[in-house]
């Protein structure tokens, strides 16, 4: 049963790499993170320093994705002239 859990996770991590165009890291390994309070190097410090660059990939594609709609309904506009 835990080899089944271990192929989900690595299923649902690798659908978030490419939705999101990997980068993102997990705690899994390191012995830290909030819930366990380990001692592991990776704290929440990190956890924030990676939040922050997840927020500014997420709105770089939002203003992407902004700009392509925006030049969409231009073109539109231009071909019903």
């Amino acid at each position: 049963m835990q080899n089944g859990d271990l192929r989900g996770r690595s299923s649902m991590v690798n659908n978030r790499t490419s939705l999101f165009g990997g980068g993102a890291s997990t705690s899994g390994g390191s012995g830290g993170g909030v819930a366990g309070g380990g001692s592991g190097s990776y704290n929440q410090y990190d956890e924030e320093r990676e939040n922050d660059r997840a927020i500014d990939q997420i709105a770089n594609r939002a203003a992407a994705l902004k700009r392509i709609t925006i030049d969409i309904q231009e073109e539109a506009e231009q071909q019903q002239s």
